[in-house]
């Protein structure tokens, strides 16, 4: 045969969005691959990282938004539908076979024994004079190509090299390296709310337009007009929708992640609870929730105090409002 066998689909992917394995790598030093290997092939695009941990040690792994798509295909070796894409070398296992092809076509029809009557026979018979004719061709077998753009390894830091030396007993290697790959769409959960994502510890000197402009890049459509309900007006607003919940409105107990529970220590009369709400009808939601659940925030008009806030999805529940 040719080799030519019909490619495996791979799991849906948003062509802005990467999965980064990166070891024991910090965050500066995966925004410093980043942005060296965009130098080097004179690359321009935005992006953010987000290095995933826990209690604060590294999950080894960060996801990546990337704003063009062409930067994201050349960092994955992926084509434009999300493919791993490959490209078709000549088998060095292939040999020509021995008889000329009318001769081994004529010996063939001389030897298969089947009723030209019967329409499953005769089918079988075709076939095999189809796989005789292919196999006279060179045949060619799929390999994949890599991504254009490698970044480059890093070198670890001391505190790095603990950790290091504990996982190798002989020889500790003084670089770590990048496994770059697509970040796959997570699963739909049916008890939260995944087009929506909120803070409940928002400073009050944050604004609407703040927030609008840091998460209207990961929207897929930002132009785009849509009617909202505030107040019980219908207004027109782009995605993603900001709602401010300031914080005299924030006197009820917020649950279990509502940290300003009972209004503790009078907190939440500092803080507002933030609510970005993306178009249903697209992944963008869950998406940036990725790259987005710890956001850091400077007060523009005073660049000496600033805030992180964490993002997460809000629950559904029949008693809490459903943002559309």
């Amino acid at each position: 045969m040719n080799g030519h066998q019909k490619r495996r689909r791979e799991k849906p992917v948003n062509q802005h969005y990467l999965y980064i394995n990166t070891g024991y790598a910090y965050p500066e030093q995966v925004i410093s691959a980043l942005t060296e290997t965009l130098v080097r092939h004179n690359a321009k695009t935005k992006f953010k990282v987000s290095l995933v941990t826990v209690k604060g040690k590294t999950c080894g792994y960060a996801y990546v938004w990337i704003e063009k798509k062409d930067i994201f295909i050349k960092l994955t070796g992926t084509d434009s539908e999300g493919n791993k894409r490959v490209k078709y070398i000549p088998d060095k296992t292939w040999r020509k076979p021995y008889l000329p092809l009318e001769e081994a076509l004529a010996k063939f029809e001389l030897e298969d024994v089947y009723d030209k009557d019967n329409w499953a026979d005769y089918a079988e018979h075709e076939d095999d004079i189809e796989e005789i004719r292919k196999s006279y061709y060179p045949r060619t077998i799929e390999v994949a190509v890599d991504s254009d753009f490698k970044l480059p390894k890093y070198t670890y830091y001391e505190e790095q090299e603990k950790h290091i030396n504990l996982s190798y007993l002989d020889d500790s290697p003084e670089h770590g390296a990048f496994v770059v790959g697509a970040a796959h769409i997570p699963k739909k959960k049916p008890t939260i709310q995944q087009h929506v994502i909120f803070c409940n510890r928002v400073p009050t000197w944050i604004t609407m337009d703040q927030l609008k402009t840091m998460f209207s890049p990961f929207a897929s459509d930002y132009r785009t007009l849509h009617k909202k309900q505030v107040k019980r007006k219908i207004v027109t607003d782009t995605y993603p929708f900001i709602a401010i919940n300031t914080s005299s409105n924030n006197t009820r107990n917020q649950g279990r992640r509502g940290r300003y529970r009972n209004c503790r220590n009078g907190r939440n009369d500092k803080y507002n609870v933030v609510y970005v709400t993306f178009d249903k009808t697209t992944i963008d939601g869950k998406m940036a929730l990725l790259v987005c659940r710890k956001m850091v925030v400077v007060d523009p008009s005073n660049v000496n105090r600033s805030t992180t806030l964490i993002f997460n999805h809000p629950k559904k529940a029949a008693n809490r409002t459903t943002f559309n």
